[in-house]
C-alpha cells in the first residue's frame, strides 16, 4: 500500500518503521540496457558511460536530497511518517571515502515525515569490517 513503510523492525523492544530506496543513476542504466539490446557497448567502466557515472559532491548531495524529497512527499500525502529511511547504493564510482567528505561539509535536515536517514553502501574491502553506513540526518 502507498504511504506504508516497507517493513518494521524492533530495536530494544520498540517497533520502528523502515523505508528502503536506492540511489542509482537510472537513466544511465536504462541507456546501457537499451544499447546492449541494440548491439552497442555503453558501460560505466569506459568511454562516455565512465564519464557519466562519476560522482562529485554536488551530484551526490542532489541525488540524496531527491531520494529524501520523494519519500518525504510519499509519507506527507498519506499523513504518515517513517522512523528510518535507508538509501542503498552500489554505484561503481561512488566511494565511502568520498561520502565521508561530502557529508562532513553538507547538512541535511530531518523532514516532516522522515525521522532519520542513512546511506548504506555495498561492502568495500579495506574500508571497514562491515558495509559502510552513513548517517544523513
Amino acid at each position: 500500500p502507498k504511504g506504508v513503510p516497507d517493513c518494521f523492525a524492533y530495536i530494544d523492544g520498540a517497533r520502528v518503521s523502515l523505508e528502503l530506496t536506492e540511489l542509482v543513476d537510472g537513466r544511465l542504466l536504462d541507456q546501457i540496457r537499451d544499447d546492449k539490446a541494440n548491439g552497442q557497448k555503453l558501460s560505466a567502466y569506459w568511454g562516455e558511460g565512465f564519464l557519466r557515472s562519476q560522482w562529485d559532491k554536488s551530484r551526490c548531495v542532489q541525488a540524496l536530497a531527491e531520494c529524501i524529497r520523494k519519500k518525504d512527499e510519499k509519507y506527507q500525502r498519506n499523513s504518515n511518517e517513517v522512523d528510518f529511511l535507508i538509501i542503498h547504493t552500489d554505484e561503481p564510482w561512488l566511494f565511502p571515502e568520498s561520502i565521508d567528505e561530502y557529508l562532513l561539509h553538507h547538512e541535511f535536515k530531518p523532514t516532516k515525515s522522515i525521522n532519520s536517514a542513512y546511506l548504506l553502501m555495498t561492502y568495500v574491502p579495506g574500508y571497514s569490517e562491515n558495509w559502510p553506513v552513513f548517517r544523513i540526518f
